[in-house]
């Protein structure tokens, strides 16, 4: 099965913004993106939780989640996309879920934050799940 990357606007960061400085060092922050699963407390419904934890206080720290539909075209955005941005923390969590379906299901996750005035971008994670409710 082809693995195409979703298609996705520019992002803040890609643009050029002299006012934010850019560090490619290691990032002060991981993230954890759980596996696709039936939820527990809504049934009918699957969700992924992606949680980012800093060793620093972030000034401000966005995260997000979304999950992915196989379609003979290639990936279809699905659900209700999980996002936040917080400012001086040094942890976020989000949840995407959707409907189950019976298919392959892709959950994808990033994020970035600003530290003493110097932007990091954190890595991108995904998981793949078939089926996860079980239909």
């Amino acid at each position: 099965m082809e693995d195409s990357a979703p298609e996705s606007a520019p992002l803040p960061w890609e643009e050029d913004d002299e006012s934010v400085a850019r560090d490619h060092t290691t990032p002060p922050c991981s993230g954890n993106l759980g596996r696709i699963h039936a939820s527990t407390h809504r049934p009918g419904r699957m969700n992924v939780t992606f949680t980012v934890r800093c060793n620093q206080q972030m000034s401000t720290l966005h995260v997000w989640a979304q999950l992915w539909e196989d379609r003979w075209w290639g990936w279809d955005r699905i659900g209700v996309k999980g996002k936040s941005t917080s400012d001086n923390v040094t942890k976020s969590t989000v949840h995407a879920n959707d409907r189950c379906r019976n298919n392959y299901i892709r959950a994808t996750s990033g994020g970035w934050g600003i530290l003493n005035g110097t932007y990091h971008q954190g890595p991108s994670y995904t998981r793949y799940a078939t089926n996860p409710c079980n239909l």
